[in-house]
């Protein structure tokens, strides 16, 4: 581990630490739903092609989330 996350590891409380595990676990949770459920839609119930909620997946945090409420059309 670089000794900057060391040294950041060392100021944190036990429960920001706890924190941020369960904050990381939600956003891999999300991302892993909303990848599979892409993978799986027909691209006709979709507002965009796949492979731009793909790299929304991966470029912003926010991405699950916004694919779906955005991202998928209503039947």
């Amino acid at each position: 581990m670089p000794e900057s996350l060391k040294k950041l590891n060392e100021r944190l409380s036990r429960r920001q630490r706890a924190t941020l595990v369960v904050l990381g676990a939600l956003e891999l949770s999300g991302k892993a739903a909303a990848a599979r459920d892409i993978k799986r839609r027909p691209v006709e119930q979709m507002r965009a092609v796949k492979l731009f909620w793909r790299l929304a997946l991966a470029v912003n945090t926010f991405g699950p989330l916004g694919y779906f409420l955005l991202g998928r059309r209503r039947a």
